[in-house]
This record gives structure tokens, sequence and C-alpha cells, in this order.
């Protein structure tokens, strides 16, 4: 018995060390977890963005009709990838061959030279060229057109943006951790992505230029951070790659160049340092700019194969211009049509935060004030200061990674006392659930797209489906003025003067058109999708039809021809010298003469 004992008794023994050894393992990988936790929660936070926009983007699944993501700008940013890798020819010649189809996708201006340019520069292509060829094999593999404008391509462009997104979110809580407490941090993080129209350009318009640009800065910021700490040629020449890179998708983001000059400057005293630095660095800073124009150089030599010129303003194809002496700095930030602290006004939080910077962090704030006043300006002085149809205003998008900065010095500043604290929970959270309403406003047209007015904005608050007479209320901006520097809009429903002092208005033309739309099943699904009515739905439908080129003849021109009939019934004057012995005519008999006259009227008129 007790040399059986002997035997066991070591065994046993080993068997208890080896527990001892794993409950040690587990207890100290549950300690750095809860270290994890503790220090690195903003950390988290990035991650748990991945699955909410997957669900998001999942919810509306654009991608399967690929016009829905492939659709306005996009198509000139990506123009380059089928045109060389698909059609190899950047010239899109191929476009005579079949052009009904490819004007579907191609969107060029005509140059001095005769050739077709690709409007927009390349550096959405470059951005986006790794998902188009895993997105060309699928389409290979999986039996789809490798058109380059099927189903795997539009789903690709989009989930781009997730990707760039989530490395600029850890670039950034990079930097901010440098200045900031893991909790100032986490809140920053959840108002940028979340609070702001960065989360409609994520998960919605994902496969616009705003997600990647605003990854590229984030990261560039954080470069020239350390650039400005420790001088390299490795950091020299990143700053480099990454500055033209960002110019190049976006020119006017060349400003960021103004940030990192100024970085670390507070005073006029530093300022004449940092001129004297750079001088003494100038061997580096040629380094920079050499590889900024390293990037840009296949845009050069586009350009200069398709208009004979280096440098092409190719926007001047289209009437664009910058009116640099009307900016329109009030509507730009201030008005209901699309201003940028109505519609996101955690970034007004951001700029009062400049303050704070200017107090807490006096070495940085001159440069994200100047950066800030002067893309204001910029962005303001483009002719067409709204940016199309959008949701706020995205072009101050890219530079949420700069913003970022004075609201999380804000949020440190009100983190001091519980009451501040408080305060910036509340403020912080509702702003960010109404920025995230207001996206399911825009998605169900409680919020317009182009123009909103002051009676629209307040018609539609707080509700998630449009009202019957907000539409009436709904602006329109003049694009042939706004061109010419002329900012005035129409009412949706009254934008057009008539003809002859006969009011034609798209009201009740509309409601004519409306009256042709047979009632279907897709119909009650879209109410019930929406939380709308199936009439809503019709008319909606409606102004969908009206807005159509096809709808001028089909719809617009017989409705307009017949309202002047009727009134020319009531002319005899006018019946008297163009129609002969019309008193003899019944009225059907004497309305269709009146109406033939009417239509070879305005044949040739524009509404």
């Amino acid at each position: 018995m007790n040399a059986n004992n002997a035997l066991i008794g070591p065994a046993v023994l080993q068997n208890k060390n080896k527990s001892l050894f794993s409950f040690r393992i587990a207890k100290n990988a549950m300690d750095k977890f809860k270290h994890y936790l503790r220090t690195k929660y903003s950390h988290l936070v990035i991650w748990l963005f991945i699955p909410v926009s997957i669900i998001t983007s999942f919810s509306h699944h654009r991608w399967v009709n690929p016009e829905s993501v492939i659709d306005w700008d996009v198509k000139s940013y990506y123009a380059y990838l089928p045109a060389a890798f698909i059609h190899g020819d950047l010239t899109l010649s191929f476009i005579d061959e079949n052009p009904q189809e490819y004007y579907k996708w191609f969107w060029p201006v005509t140059t001095p030279t005769g050739k077709r340019c690709i409007v927009t520069s390349m550096g959405m292509s470059v951005l986006y060229s790794p998902f188009f060829f895993i997105a060309h094999l699928i389409a290979h593999v999986g039996g789809y057109p490798t058109d380059g404008y099927s189903m795997p391509y539009a789903f690709a462009l989009h989930f781009s943006a997730l990707f760039y997104l989530i490395a600029g979110l850890f670039f950034l809580r990079k930097l901010l951790r440098k200045f900031f407490g893991e909790t100032t941090v986490l809140i920053t993080l959840i108002a940028v992505y979340a609070g702001t129209n960065l989360f409609y350009y994520a998960n919605y318009a994902a496969a616009m230029s705003h997600c990647h640009n605003f990854a590229l800065i984030s990261i560039f910021i954080y470069y020239a951070d350390k650039w400005h700490c420790r001088q390299s040629i490795k950091l020299t020449i990143a700053l480099g790659l990454l500055s033209g890179l960002i110019a190049l998708i976006r020119p006017t983001n060349i400003l960021v160049l103004v940030l990192f000059a100024l970085w670390g400057v507070g005073s006029l005293s530093s300022l004449k340092e940092r001129t004297v630095f750079f001088i003494k660095h100038y061997k580096l800073v040629l380094l920079m700019v050499l590889f900024f124009f390293l990037v840009w150089s296949p845009q050069f030599v586009y350009w200069k194969y398709v208009s004979g010129k280096f440098l092409y303003f190719s926007y001047s194809g289209l009437d664009g211009r910058f009116y640099w002496l009307n900016p329109q700095i009030f509507d730009i930030l201030l008005s209901y049509r699309k201003g940028w602290w109505v519609y996101t006004p955690l970034m007004f939080i951001a700029t009062l935060g400049i303050i704070v910077m200017a107090i807490k962090m006096r070495k940085y704030y001159l440069g994200v004030l100047v950066f800030l006043l002067i893309n204001i300006y910029v962005q303001a002085s483009w002719w067409c200061w709204w940016f199309g149809g959008s949701f706020g205003l995205r072009a101050f998008i890219d530079s949420y990674g700069i913003m970022a900065i004075p609201f999380a010095a804000l949020v440190q500043y009100c983190l001091s006392s519980r009451v501040k604290t408080a305060l910036v929970v509340i403020i912080t959270g509702s702003l960010t659930w109404y920025n995230t309403f207001q996206v399911k406003q825009l998605n169900k047209q409680a919020l317009h797209y182009w123009w909103m007015s002051k009676d629209a904005y307040w018609m539609n608050f707080l509700k998630t489906g449009p009202r019957p007479e907000y539409w009436e209320k709904v602006p329109v901006p003049d694009y042939p003025k706004a061109r010419q520097g002329i900012y005035v809009a129409k009412n949706l429903i009254t934008r057009f003067d008539g003809y002859k002092n006969i009011r034609v208005e798209p009201g009740p033309i509309v409601e004519e058109i409306k009256r042709s739309v047979v009632p279907a099943k897709k119909h009650k699904k879209l109410a019930d999708k929406h939380n709308i009515s199936v009439d809503s739905v019709l008319t909606i439908e409606a102004w969908n039809i009206y807005e159509r080129k096809s709808s001028l003849d089909k719809y617009i021109r017989p409705l307009v021809a017949a309202r002047i009939a009727d009134s020319l019934l009531k002319d005899t004057l006018y019946l008297d010298a163009s129609v002969q012995n019309w008193q003899q005519l019944t009225e059907p008999g004497l309305k269709t003469i009146l109406l033939e006259k009417a239509l070879e009227q305005i044949k040739n008129e524009k509404f």
C-alpha cells in the first residue's frame, strides 16, 4: 500500500502543478484583457464599428443595383480602372462602339484637342484598385459580367470605404492618445464616426471619396506629428506620397500642407523659427516635394496626352470655377440649405474647441485654426458650394481627423468636473442620435438631398417621412446661374415660369402623371418599408417620372399644350386670326386644332 502511494504521489503532484500552471496562464490572460479594457477601450470601439457598418450596409445592400453605388462623382473617380484594365483605352474612344451603354457609365469632357477626358483626377482609382482587381477575379470565377460594372465591382467599391475608414480611425486614435486620455478619445471617436455625416458616407454613399480621404488625412497628421519630433528620410517620403495622393483625390485638400507647415507653431516668434527650420532642412523639404509630384506624374502624362497640356483644369469643360470674391461663407456654415453646422452640429462644437486648444494646447491651435479658415473660404468659393446632392456639407468630411483634435480638447476640458462630464455625454449622445436620425430622414426623403429651406426643415423636424406640403417648400438651385456665381433658387413646385403668360407649374403636371400610375404591390411594399402611405409612394414615383428626360415629350409638352389650348378657347381675337370658321366647329374639334397648334409652338421650348 505504501509502495502504491509512493508511485501515485508524484503523478498527483505533477497534475497539480499542471493545473496551477494552467490557472496562472488563464489568470494572466484575464489580467491582460482587463488591463486592455481599462487602458485601450477606445481601441476596442473601433473594432465594434466594423460590425455596425456591415450590418448597416447589408440593411440596404445597394450594390445589388450597381448604378446605386457607381453613380454621380463615383463614375468619374472609378472610370480610369475599367478604361485602362478592361478596355485598354484611357482616351475612351470605345464609347463610340456602344454609346447608349457606355454613356451611362462614363461622363467625360472634350478637351481642346478633341479628345475625351475623365473629369476627376485619378486618386480614387488608385485607392479603389486593390478592390477592383479582387472584384475582377470574383467576377471571372463567379460568372458575372467582367465589364467593371457588375455586382462584384459595386460590392468591392462600397466596402473599400470600410477598410480605409477603420485604418484612418486607428491612426487618429494613436494621434489623439498622445494628447488626451482614453475616455476623451473614446468619446471623440464615437462622435466622429456616428455623430457626423461621415456615418452616411461610410455606410450609404460609401464609394464617394470622403471616407478614403478622411483616412489619408488622419494618417498624414499622425506622421506629420512624428516628423516634427524626429525628421527622417523614411517619414519624409511617406509624407510626400501621402500628401500627393490626398491632393490627387481632391486637389483642394492640398491645404493639409498648411497644417503640416504650422504644426507645433503657437506664436509669431515660433513661426519665424519654423521658417528657419525649413530652410535648414531644405533637402528633406525638396525630397517631400519630389515624392508629392511623383504621385502626380501619371496624371500629368494623362492630361498631356488628352489635352496637350501637362496641367489641365478638366472642370472647365463643365463651367466649374471658383468665385474667390464671392464666397458663400454664411450659407456653407449656417444656412438651412446645406449649412455645415446646421446638419452636423458636432462640428460646431469642434470649432469651439479651438478656443480650448488656444489655452491648453497653444503649440497646436494655430495650425488647426488657419487650416479651418482657409478650408472654409476655399470650399465656399466653389461655384457649387453645396456640392450637389449630399447629406450636409460633405466637402468638410475629409478634414474630420483634423477637427477631432479641437473636439477632443473641449471634451477633455469638460471631463474635469462631474457636471461638465454629464453635459458632454448628454450633448454628444443627443447630437449623435440626431445625426443617425437625419440619415433615416434623408433615406426616406424627409430631408432633400439638393437644398432645404427653413420651412421645409422645421416642417419635417423629428419626422421620419415627408409631409405632403413639404414638396412645396423645397427650393431647387438654379444651376446655370450658379455657374455664373449667382445663387438663387426656385421652389420645387413652381420653378418654371411658363409660356406666354401661362404659368407652367410642375405640381399639376405631376398630379396628372400620378393619375396614370397604376397602384401595384411594389408600391405597397415601398410604403411598408419606409413607413409612409401608398399615396406618398405614388407621388414620389410621379416626381421621378417627371424628372426623367423621356417625360418631356411624353407628359410635359402634351399637358402644357392642353393648358394653352384651354386658354386659347377663350381668346376670340386669336381664334379670329388663326382658325378659319372657328364658330362652326364643335368644341372638341376646335380644341384638337388648338392642341396641334400649341404642340407645334412649343416643340422647341425648354421647360
